[in-house]
């Protein structure tokens, strides 16, 4: 199933064209690693798939209940909070539903026999019907999913209680990378997520993303990142995209190829050039 796909999208800065006539799409858990020189219009891209900017023309189609979660490059995070508050901010619902049941339990608790019974099985029925929300909503996993993908970016548990704006700049960008894998979206925009991960951050990213069960999309000049992550790439260069079928090692077989019979074509379109101007020269001398 189509999850998300440009249709001839178009964007231009002043009178500089980014990006011309794209057309792409992205099925149920595809990885695709995009990439293209510096300029090329990758980032015009993800800031387009994300409202950020509106393309000139085109169409860009996201598949009904689709979230994305978006990680810009060098972006920096400022905040008094700790690591770990931060991150249950992104559970605060979670987090007013446990308060809630807490209260209803005392409540149902505190019940006697003389009590209206009425009142106590309403209670009872809305406290199951919470408690059926709270487990779909990792109610009683939360805590550990959080210090789970934390301490998989490199923070040791004593860490945690650190407040954000004494931090790096790269322990804030695994911070923001923490936050966006905690939001559950359902496509990640990643641009240049192994930047400040040592070996060990970047071995745990490649083993999350590849069991992520959505769709990835990342802007990497890691080859080594993008061949143990994705399953397809995009290259953009001279305004335009192009799709290639398996992880960048394939990529770059294919467009080794695919230069070669470009300069082969080259080379027999200046031979025949320097028949035709030999001929001509020919034609001129036998006409003199």
């Amino acid at each position: 199933m189509i999850v998300l796909s440009c249709n001839n999208v178009s964007k231009a800065f002043v009178a500089e064209n980014i990006i011309e006539n794209i057309s792409f799409t992205i099925n149920d858990n595809e990885k695709v690693g995009l990439i293209g020189l510096n300029g090329a219009g990758k980032t015009t891209l993800f800031n387009i798939l994300t409202n950020n900017i509106e393309p000139d023309s085109g169409e860009i189609y996201i598949a009904k209940g689709k979230k994305i979660g978006y990680l810009k490059q060098n972006t920096i995070i400022e905040s008094t909070m700790s690591i770990m508050d931060e991150m249950l901010l992104i559970f605060d619902e979670v987090i007013k539903l446990e308060e809630k049941l807490h209260e209803i339990s005392h409540e149902i608790s505190s019940f006697t026999e003389e009590k209206d019974t009425e009142k106590l099985e309403a209670l009872m029925d809305t406290y199951s019907k919470l408690s059926e929300q709270y487990v779909e909503a990792d109610g009683y996993s939360f805590r550990s999913i959080i210090k789970g993908v934390l301490k998989g970016l490199g923070f040791t548990e004593d860490e945690l209680d650190k407040p954000i704006n004494i931090l790096s700049g790269g322990e804030k960008s695994r911070v923001m990378l923490a936050k966006l894998l905690l939001q559950k979206a359902d496509i990640l925009l990643l641009d240049e997520p192994t930047n400040h991960l040592d070996i060990e951050a970047i071995s745990w990213l490649e083993k999350y993303i590849k069991n992520f069960k959505g769709e990835v999309i990342i802007i990497s000049h890691d080859r080594y990142f993008l061949d143990n992550t994705v399953n397809r790439i995009f290259l953009m260069e001279n305004k335009s995209l192009k799709s290639y079928k398996g992880n960048y090692s394939t990529f770059m077989k294919r467009r080794k190829i695919e230069l070669e019979q470009a300069m082969k074509q080259y080379d027999e379109y200046e031979r025949e050039i320097e028949r035709q101007e030999e001929m001509i020269r020919r034609l001129h001398a036998y006409g003199s």
